[in-house]
């Protein structure tokens, strides 16, 4: 027999809906949760991305405690190990070389991914040799108990002669000293028999100075004569270019017939945009020395810095030639209102060709000067900025720049890219 249907009624539908989504609550909560987490890495690793983008134009830039500041902020959104051996290069270029040991260390310890603990043991290994050829402990040594060393080469012609540093003896030359702390000394090189030599020395925590002298002769009738200085002259792609010598700040480019003490100086030309440049340059007593820096620009930016001078050349010059036409028609017409003004004397309505001459002559006036002036500022422009443009490459290169070992994000993963620019 068969029975009829029974349909449920509203209420018991709602029921039935209610359960079910008791019962779906937890997973939709944990899918939610996934989703915000998923949001909350993507906008951290993005926020991380723009921080290093920012540390990284601040390192080459030689603005180290900045970087390092960046570096860290970025790593306190993505704790990646590639972030941390940024930070630990920014403190090695400060001279803390304590600190940029401690993280290296941490980077290794952190990842087992072969390229970032190859590149952190390779820094790490170099660290620890120069803190012993300080004088230092690796294993001990505190930034607080840390005063950085440098290593001083000093050679003259005749060798023997006696190095003073700060009134002590440190031997005599040829000589290479490798645990003089950092800072300046006023430095005397004796030899019996010629004249001694005065100068001050600048000592480089962690780095190399070399001097070289040549010492005059003298007899006992003679006065000492301190030797004449030689002289640096700094050419450089671009104006304003930052000059270096033995480390520290020395002008900026053109630099011409600067004066120097005679000896080895290296020096280094830097800008933001431009790949640094670095040599080694001779000076002699009484001698112009001059360095050629042969700078690449990164990637296309002074390509497209040029090329922005050279279309506002161009518009000021069209801007220009199209005034001085005008101002020139103006000109015409006021000329032929003023003749019609004095031909007809007895036209009682002639006071209209007088007033439309006078409008017309300022118009024409002020079109001439203004033209003439935008001309003269494009053809300024155009050879000041035009040849720069005609002589930078045509094509985007991917170029290795000098400096910390920078991550770059590709598909949510930081990669381990050695600097290189994409």
């Amino acid at each position: 027999m068969l029975r009829p249907l029974h349909y449920p009624t509203p209420s018991t539908l709602a029921r039935w809906l209610i359960t079910l989504l008791i019962c779906l609550a937890p997973a939709l909560a944990a899918a939610q949760q996934t989703t915000d987490s998923g949001d909350a890495s993507a906008t951290a690793a993005e926020q991380a991305a723009v921080l290093v983008e920012e540390g990284t134009a601040l390192f080459q830039a030689r603005q180290y405690p900045e970087a390092a500041i960046l570096f860290q902020q970025a790593y306190n959104l993505d704790p990646h190990p590639v972030l941390l051996f940024n930070i630990a290069r920014a403190h090695q270029e400060m001279g803390d070389l304590p600190t940029a040991v401690s993280l290296f260390r941490d980077v290794v310890g952190m990842t087992d991914d072969a390229t970032i603990v190859g590149a952190a043991t390779e820094r790490l290994q170099r660290l620890e040799a120069e803190l012993t050829e300080q004088g230092y402990d690796p294993a001990t040594v505190t930034p607080e108990t840390y005063v950085p060393r440098g290593v001083v080469e000093i050679s003259s012609e005749p060798a023997g002669a006696d190095v003073l540093l700060g009134g002590e003896s440190i031997g005599v030359t040829p000589i290479r000293q490798s645990r003089i702390a950092r800072g300046s000394y006023d430095m005397r090189v004796i030899l019996d028999g010629y004249h001694p030599i005065n100068t001050t020395l600048e000592v480089r925590g962690g780095g190399e100075t070399i001097r070289s002298f040549t010492l005059q002769p003298r007899t006992s009738l003679e006065e000492y004569v301190p030797p004449e200085p030689g002289y640096l002259t700094v050419l450089a792609p671009q104006a304003n270019m930052e000059v270096f010598v033995d480390g520290q700040r020395f002008s900026v480019t053109p630099i011409d017939r600067a004066p120097l003490a005679p000896g080895s100086y290296e020096v280094v030309v830097s800008a933001i945009g431009w790949i640094s440049y670095s040599t080694v340059v001779e000076i002699a007593s009484g001698s112009n020395s001059t360095v050629q820096a042969q700078m690449t620009p990164v990637g296309g930016y002074q390509r497209e810095v040029a090329r922005s001078g050279g279309g506002a050349s161009n518009a000021l010059l069209i801007s220009g030639g199209t005034l001085l036409t005008a101002g020139t028609v103006f000109g015409v017409l006021a000329l032929t209102n003023s003749s019609s003004y004095n031909d007809n004397v007895a036209d009682p309505s002639r006071t209209q060709y007088r007033d439309d001459a006078r409008t017309q002559a300022l118009i024409a006036d002020i079109a001439l000067f203004t033209g003439g002036a935008l001309l003269v500022t494009g053809v300024v422009l155009r050879i000041v900025g035009g040849n720069d443009a005609n002589e930078l490459p045509e094509t985007r290169t991917r170029q290795l720049v000098l400096g910390p070992t920078f991550p770059r994000e590709r598909d949510g993963r930081w990669g381990f890219v050695a600097g290189a620019r994409f």
